[in-house]
């Protein structure tokens, strides 16, 4: 589960950015992140995302974005899961449910790509998958 990050790794990108510049991003952030076994960090990650610093967070979009509504910012808005793990990476599109809830797509297979996959191919799958979470369907839905 993606939340945001109260040790604030975020990155605000241009909406068109080149598959090599959103591959690199997506490196770092990949290398930035990590999986949360412990409750207490856990909660700590949770408890965040109720937080005043949390709403910072989501005003910043807003602003940076030119809307002042959660339901304006999220219009069009993409979401891709992006996993690392055993030297896979995994791409997987959320559909927009409204509001701020979002639901996998079903009977949708999750693209894999062996870590060392080139910048430019893990770029342009991810703007691809992007499009698809924006569009809200794919073809087999």
């Amino acid at each position: 589960m993606a939340l945001l990050d109260p040790d604030r790794y975020d990155a605000f990108l241009s909406l068109d950015i080149e598959p090599k510049d959103l591959a690199l991003h997506s490196r770092e952030a990949l290398a930035a992140s990590r999986f949360i076994t412990d409750s207490e960090e856990g909660k700590r990650i949770w408890n965040y995302t109720t937080s005043d610093a949390s709403r910072t967070v989501l005003d910043e979009m807003k602003k940076k974005a030119g809307v002042r509504s959660l339901k304006a910012l999220y219009r069009d808005a993409g979401c891709v899961d992006l996993v690392l793990s055993g030297g896979v990476i995994e791409l997987q599109p959320w559909r927009h449910m409204g509001g701020e809830r979002w639901m996998l797509f079903k009977n949708r297979e999750t693209i894999k790509f062996p870590e060392t996959v080139s910048d430019e191919e893990l770029g342009t799958a991810l703007l691809s998958e992007l499009e698809v979470s924006r569009n809200g369907s794919y073809e087999g839905t």
